[in-house]
């Protein structure tokens, strides 16, 4: 929904739609830079440029090389250079920030304990509760309580994902039911990130569960549903600086032409 309300230009809606992503707990990484970066934008977009800046610091953060953040800080730094106003901010902002983390454990001790942490063992994973997970999440759906839902989903995939490339340490049995229950939430998250508009989340759901079944059906419709969605966002979409008209229309036509040759080897298999 965030990258709808992007596209339709409404910062407000992104950054309140965001804002409520970012409180859940147990949420996974790609989310919450997701969140953050959209939110970020959001905020440069009504020149709420020191809070768009700790949006974008946040994801440097956790993903150092995230291009989107980088020119998210590199605009702002050159807006800083003609607004004294906003430097002197930014300045008591970076001051209130430091003051906080005096009384906090660094990010470079946090890391350290992180990185000493034992590996997770696979004998732990509690299926039973994890199947109780799903089915609260797929409750929130039916109440089409989409972020909720995907919150609940998440859970069961932070949990299975240590483990999805190798399941050897289960009974074969007990590894087709992990294997079985991770798509389905993946699929589920998909289906309700797709129905909330968030198009992006629905499609990073879908190739997450392709990598792991390539032939997912559920999974691979999806995916042309929401290139499709993509092109159609085109339409509404003007030629960035540098790029003609041309040039964005290839692009638009390069996710139709995606859409349909992924439905045209759903056929093939599914004749």
């Amino acid at each position: 929904m965030g990258l709808c309300y992007m596209q339709l230009d409404e910062p407000k809606r992104v950054i309140e739609y965001t804002s409520r992503v970012l409180e859940l707990s147990g949420i996974n990484q790609d989310i919450i830079i997701k969140a953050y970066i959209r939110r970020g934008m959001a905020y440069e977009k009504i020149e709420k440029n020191v809070l768009a800046l700790q949006d974008f610091e946040a994801v440097k953060h956790i993903q150092p090389g995230n291009k989107q953040a980088s020119d998210g800080l590199h605009r702002i730094h050159n807006a800083m250079q003609n607004d004294p106003d906003l430097k002197k901010n930014v300045e008591k902002m970076r001051e209130e920030v430091k003051n906080a983390a005096a009384n906090t454990e660094s990010p470079k001790e946090a890391e350290k304990v992180e990185k000493s942490a034992p590996k997770p063992d696979i004998s732990t994973l509690d299926i039973e509760k994890l199947e109780k997970i799903k089915a609260t999440g797929n409750d929130a759906f039916k109440k089409k309580t989409f972020v909720e839902a995907i919150s609940n989903f998440q859970q069961v995939i932070d949990a299975i994902d240590p483990f999805i490339d190798d399941l050897s340490g289960l009974p074969v049995d007990k590894q087709e039911a992990v294997k079985k229950l991770y798509l389905a939430v993946l699929s589920n998250s998909s289906m309700a990130a797709f129905n909330s508009d968030d198009i992006t989340g629905s499609l990073d759901f879908s190739n997450k569960a392709l990598r792991i079944d390539p032939k997912h059906a559920k999974c691979l419709y999806r995916k042309a549903l929401c290139e499709t969605k993509i092109g159609e966002f085109y339409e509404s979409r003007k030629p960035k600086e540098g790029q003609t008209l041309v040039d964005l229309k290839k692009e638009q036509l390069s996710h139709y032409q995606s859409a349909r040759a992924i439905l045209e080897d759903i056929l093939k298999s599914d004749p």
